[in-house]
């Protein structure tokens, strides 16, 4: 059993992370930061069954937006959150509010992050963010002061503490993870909310959070890179609990990441997170920092006819896309080259003054016998590589992983196999004889034969039956009268 502490609004990813955590078996300690009426915490009485079977436990304590901003409730946060093996702390909350109200709690948030984390010992420290929260690639110019929020707040309160400027400065760790993820939908499960969409139908319909449970984690690179992503609560929350305690192998403290929900209905096991980590932990190694998407082929059977195929029908179909063709100002993608036999690339260009065209970056897709990669790469080969996405980029991302299925329906490339799981062997059960209520009149010496029955063991018969003999009697012997006289 390991502990871990989560900091965050009721419900939301927080309640998610902290179910999954304890149906894991093991101890949760939920720090609820609610505004200033009190909020109500529901779980299901099968999800509370479940966590009592695993051995886990989740307690629950917590402390309004204004107490944390005055600093009443700071010092009860340390003692009662005490050391952990893994913490997390995220802004989400289901419930709408207003843009200050919703400063506010985000400031509450970071002041409990802070004073858990500086007075305790803490293992893994996770930070749960949206592509557009404190992104430090979209904001590489702007200047952030530690403690510059709490400046404004003590003019107006003299109780009033210092506010971290980010949550993971609040957590006060160069080797904060961070977790990103795009646009959430769906609920945690709650006794108020059904799994069905308009309630019972002769065909029901599944939520989105309960079909699109597969997920893949990627380098975050951009905040443009994850515009129209999708992002399941419930996927977050698993993956969040699995991170913070350690259960993933590969993973890479103070990693930047994003999380991309697919479809599937299978929930995300350890070994595959393990293996999306292994390859973002080969992509840092191998210093292809700006590898944007790569997929995996069981087999290729001719390299040069699927590199035929990117170059010739997907991307040009791509480029006259709404999406793509629809950029009008600055640099958009403009036409395809094929770099040898297995590679392919796409090339931004700009106008200029006098309208001359400038290269402006390049998307390079290359193809092996069992994988797909697309890497961004300078206008010129000593060039620099651009830090920031080039437009249209994220949309040409997207379209390569439905080229992928394509490749596959088309007999360009073979699927992947999936490895099996052992079967179980079947373990022969044995059952007892039945207790037998009648008690025993002495020793009795079974038998030795394994055969059952008197014939098994040997017996014969002494004579022959009678049934039936008297009716052969009555019908081939002839009555005397002197018989017949004793009948009467």
């Amino acid at each position: 059993m390991k502990n871990l502490i989560v900091i965050s609004p009721p419900g939301g990813v927080g309640e998610v992370t902290s179910v999954e955590a304890a149906k894991n078996g093991n101890a949760v300690k939920w720090f609820v930061v609610s505004p200033k009426s009190s909020s109500s915490i529901k779980l299901a009485a099968n999800t509370l069954q479940e966590i009592e079977t695993a051995g886990g436990s989740v307690q629950l304590a917590g402390a309004s937006i204004e107490d944390l901003l005055n600093g009443e409730a700071v010092s009860a946060v340390s003692a009662w959150c005490g050391a952990a093996d893994g913490m997390v702390c995220t802004y989400d909350s289901p419930s709408s509010s207003t843009e200050e109200e919703e400063n506010d709690w985000k400031n509450a948030i970071k002041i409990a992050a802070r004073e858990a984390s500086s007075k305790n010992s803490i293992g893994v420290k996770l930070a749960i963010l949206s592509s557009n929260e404190e992104n430090l690639l979209e904001n590489e110019d702007d200047e952030t002061e530690e403690g510059g929020g709490g400046l404004l707040s003590n003019l107006f309160n003299s109780k009033a503490v210092d506010i971290p400027s980010t949550l993971s400065a609040a957590m006060g760790s160069t080797k904060v993870t961070t977790l990103r993820y795009g646009t959430l939908f769906g609920t945690p499960p709650s006794p108020d909310v059904a799994p069905f969409v308009g309630g019972p139908r002769l065909e029901p319909v599944l939520r989105d959070e309960y079909t699109m449970r597969s997920v893949r984690l990627d380098l975050f690179s951009s905040a443009k890179m994850m515009e129209d992503v999708q992002t399941n609560r419930l996927s977050v929350g698993e993956v969040a609990s699995l991170m913070a305690l350690k259960s993933v192998e590969d993973m890479v403290e103070g990693m930047d990441v994003t999380l991309t929900s697919l479809k599937g209905m299978d929930v995300v096991t350890t070994e595959e997170l393990s293996e999306d980590f292994a390859r973002i932990k080969d992509t840092l190694l191998s210093g292809k920092v700006y590898q944007l998407f790569q997929t995996s082929f069981g087999s290729v059977p001719d390299i040069s006819r699927l590199t035929s195929w990117i170059a010739t029908k997907w991307a040009p179909a791509v480029l006259k896309t709404y999406d793509i063709a629809g950029i009008r100002k600055g640099a958009r993608p403009v036409f395809v080259n094929t770099i040898n036999d297995n590679a392919v690339e796409i090339v931004w260009q700009e106008l200029v003054k006098e309208f001359d065209t400038q290269t402006v970056g390049k998307l390079i897709i290359e193809i092996t016998d069992t994988s797909m990669t697309a890497t961004r790469a300078a206008a010129t080969p000593n060039g620099k590589i651009s830090s920031r996405p080039l437009p249209g980029e994220n949309v040409l991302i997207r379209r390569l992983s439905d080229a992928a299925s394509q490749a596959i329906d088309k007999g360009l490339a073979n699927k992947p196999a999936v490895a099996k799981k052992p079967k179980k062997q079947a373990v022969a059960t044995v059952t007892p004889p039945p207790a037998s209520t009648v008690a025993s009149s002495g020793e009795v010496t079974p038998a030795t034969s394994s055969e059952s029955g008197p014939r098994g063991a040997g017996a014969r018969r002494s004579s022959q039956r009678t049934r039936g003999k008297r009716k052969r009697v009555t019908t081939d012997t002839n009555i005397d009268d002197s018989s017949s006289n004793s009948f009467q």
